[in-house]
């Protein structure tokens, strides 16, 4: 049985030597994965649901040319505490009524909810999407893969 014994500070040792090891980066595999996940993942999903063709019959498509990763430029708070400027935002990105957004989110539920939170209310959104129309979510609902973990 080895002997306890202190070196200077008082840490006590059970070994033969003293030798603090350095602790590893228990989280690079984690970290890998998600480069490599940004790296290449991300666009191999790209290129398997492009394009995201019309199921109106009007021929049009949606194509993801590109991605990146940045903060928002406005977030939900936002929208709560300046509803008159989230209204002209609406307006110019998405040609929604600027005066209806702006009377319309005093009276909104805007939370934020983690996707794993959502995962059973979302599944069945997609089940009905699906039974709708399987071209509206690429002929299948997403599985597990779709949900990061928290």
């Amino acid at each position: 049985m080895a002997k306890k014994h202190f070196n200077a500070v008082g840490r006590a040792f059970f070994s033969k030597e003293d030798v603090v090891l350095e602790t590893p980066d228990l989280i690079a595999h984690q970290k890998e994965s998600w480069k490599d996940f940004v790296d290449n993942g991300l666009s191999e999903i790209f290129e398997e649901i492009n394009p995201i063709d019309d199921y109106t019959g009007q021929k049009l498509a949606l194509r993801f040319k590109s991605y990146n990763f940045q903060d928002p430029k406005t977030t939900k708070d936002f929208a709560k505490e300046n509803p008159e400027e989230a209204g002209k935002l609406a307006k110019e990105k998405l040609g929604m009524d600027a005066e209806v957004v702006k009377k319309s989110i005093p009276k909104m539920g805007l939370n934020f909810v983690h996707a794993q939170d959502a995962k059973k209310t979302l599944n069945e959104y997609y089940k009905i999407m699906k039974d709708y129309d399987p071209k509206n979510i690429g002929g299948k609902v997403p599985d597990e893969n779709l949900y990061l973990n928290k």
